[in-house]
């Protein structure tokens, strides 16, 4: 018997049903006629990282210890992200699992079966004690520790203050050149901090193109579009380099000129953290499918929000982001003999309410793929 559990972020019963019946999700409303369909109560309160973690481990906020998006030090008061805790030794300083309970994942091992987990919540830093595969989600930081802070770069006094994006003044070098520095990870080492950072030069080859040097690399952008994923390095020591990866796109470039990097994110296998596990089994994903976002919201909302990007640019972000995540379910499914396979799939416009019949075109063909695929491998 094979079992199939989709997990929706901000799944809106009653927008669903609406939608269902006007006959707009065809293969969704195909699982609700064999019988595959029920409204669930939800965690209270009905967040992300709550919800998701009640589904894996069973328990309520009170059993697994995720109460909110921010807890508190009880001691101090002192606010930190529930899906980043952090633990402080002599050694230094780590982030730690943010659940105490034991998942649904966890269980399936115990008990002899192999188990997968793609991008689910709060599976960051992973735990190499548990023979599970995963790949982790909301909540894997950037590569500087942080929830994930882009850099816009610009050539004029930018846009009115951001609060959650850095930003960089481009100096001018000649006509059509301009040069910032991109700040990087940083490292302590005997009571100092050495931090990074990797020279950018823009060199416009025209009104809708440049030249964009970023440390030991070049990358021609075309305005509007985003760059492939490109992985840095950087310098944090005499012979230390941490390696990050991002995404760039050049909104603007004449008279002024903007320049926008996605937040520095994990490389799979450079990781100062453990990002995921086994090594083996992110090696193979990132050798067959291509390098992909590790952030654990990868479609950026926050450079939106901060009209660093278009509304269209931050779709195409998110389609990208939700095409190579496919493709690796895809792979995943194809191998998949026993055990459980988990995936969790936020919804592609990014929005953390209720879709509606604006994010049709978006489901019905982000879905319809994949669905119907298992449709037909099911039955096979």
């Amino acid at each position: 018997m094979w079992t199939l559990l989709l997990g929706f972020d901000a799944f809106d019963p009653t927008v669903f049903e609406r939608l269902s019946e006007k006959g707009k999700l065809p293969h969704l409303t195909r699982y609700v006629e064999i019988g595959g369909y029920a409204r669930l109560a939800v965690a209270n309160p009905p967040q992300t990282e709550v919800s998701w973690t009640s589904i894996a481990t069973g328990s309520n906020p009170g059993g697994h210890g995720i109460f909110d998006f921010v807890h508190r030090d009880p001691a101090t008061y002192t606010p930190y992200l529930s899906l980043l805790p952090t633990k402080t030794s002599p050694f230094g300083t780590r982030f730690v699992p943010p659940y105490k309970a034991r998942t649904i994942f966890e269980e399936t091992t115990r008990q002899g079966f192999p188990a997968t987990v793609l991008w689910w919540p709060a599976t960051f830093p992973a735990r190499p004690e548990l023979p599970v595969r995963a790949l982790p989600g909301l909540g894997t930081p950037d590569v500087k520790g942080r929830w994930g802070v882009g850099t816009l770069f610009a050539s004029d006094a930018g846009p009115d203050r951001l609060r959650n994006v850095a930003v960089v003044a481009l100096a001018r070098r000649g006509t059509d050149r301009y040069a910032g520095s991109l700040a990087g990870p940083s490292r302590k080492s005997r009571g100092s901090t050495n931090q990074s950072a990797l020279d950018v030069q823009i060199d416009l080859i025209d009104d809708g193109s440049a030249h964009v040097a970023m440390g030991d690399q070049t990358v021609e952008l075309i305005k509007g579009r985003w760059s492939p994923v490109l992985v840095m390095r950087f310098k944090v020591g005499r012979l230390v380099r941490i390696h990050a990866l991002a995404r760039l796109i050049l909104t603007h470039t004449r008279p002024h000129v903007r320049l926008y990097v996605s937040p520095l994110q994990i490389v799979p296998m450079r990781s100062p953290w453990r990002y995921a596990t086994p090594r083996a089994f992110v090696k193979q994903v990132w050798s067959s499918h291509g390098p992909f976002l590790t952030l654990g919201w990868p479609q950026d909302t926050t450079a939106l929000e901060e009209g660093c990007i278009a509304d269209s640019q931050f779709l195409d972000l998110c389609e990208s982001v939700f095409t190579i995540r496919e493709r690796i379910l895809l792979s995943q499914l194809e191998q998949f003999n026993e055990g459980i396979l988990l995936r969790s799939l936020t919804l592609s416009t990014g929005c953390s309410t209720c879709f509606d019949e604006a994010d049709q075109a978006l489901w019905t063909t982000g879905t319809s793929g994949w669905m119907g695929w298992w449709a037909r491998w099911s039955s096979a």
